[in-house]
């Protein structure tokens, strides 16, 4: 027993208690439940082979659920929700309870919601569907890219920029390499320059 650990046989404490007995788990390694587990120990040791009881399950879904899933689903979640905050109820919460008391009054099942709905929105509280917000967000962001598009419009194009400074360098290189050539063939002597080059003023002017 003392180093089994098939989920079989006893329970998880008497297999726990055989393991810190045999030195198999260190005292200072005991898991917290364990003490629990001692001082406030199961009506029925919950063993493997113990019998199922007889008896059905709570029902835990409430009529309130139904609203906020529906709610959930058409709003969505319009409020940050603070746990450590008892005292402000959500939009959701106060749509749950107009919800009841508008049942209460005798509203039409298939006219409740919206006409909850209309009642919230009379108090001063913004509801907006999924859908809408949804369309809000397409319309923000097809916004922000036309307004990029037009910015980027608005700058020069990189000839602009650079396309002056890359025309010089050009005609520079045009003048090495007709210097160089002009070496190779041993021209240098007679070479003169306002014969075969234009100036930058006249290459730019053509260009």
């Amino acid at each position: 027993m003392a180093g089994s650990r098939f989920e079989k046989l006893g329970s998880v404490y008497r297999r726990m208690q055989g393991l810190l007995k045999s030195g198999a788990i260190l005292q200072s390694e005991k898991p917290i439940w364990y003490d629990v587990y001692a001082a406030f120990p199961p009506r029925l040791a919950p063993v493997f082979d113990r019998p199922l009881p007889d008896q059905s399950v709570r029902q835990i879904l409430y009529p309130e659920d139904l609203i906020r899933a529906k709610f959930n689903a058409v709003y969505g979640e319009p409020d940050l929700v603070v746990m450590l905050n008892e005292k402000t109820k959500t939009t959701c919460q106060l749509f749950v309870e107009k919800y009841i008391e508008l049942k209460k009054s005798g509203v039409p099942d298939a006219k409740l919601f919206e006409a909850t709905a209309i009642e919230i929105k009379e108090q001063g509280i913004r509801l907006r569907t999924v859908e809408e917000l949804h369309k809000q967000k397409e319309q923000k962001l097809q916004a922000e890219l036309l307004s990029a598009s037009s910015a980027f419009e608005q700058h020069p194009s990189a000839e602009e920029t650079f396309g002056k400074q890359a025309r010089h360098n050009e005609f520079d290189d045009m003048h090495k390499d007709k210097l160089k050539d002009n070496l190779m063939d041993d021209n240098f002597d007679d070479f003169d320059p306002s014969d075969d080059f234009k100036s930058k003023t006249e290459y730019d002017s053509e260009r």
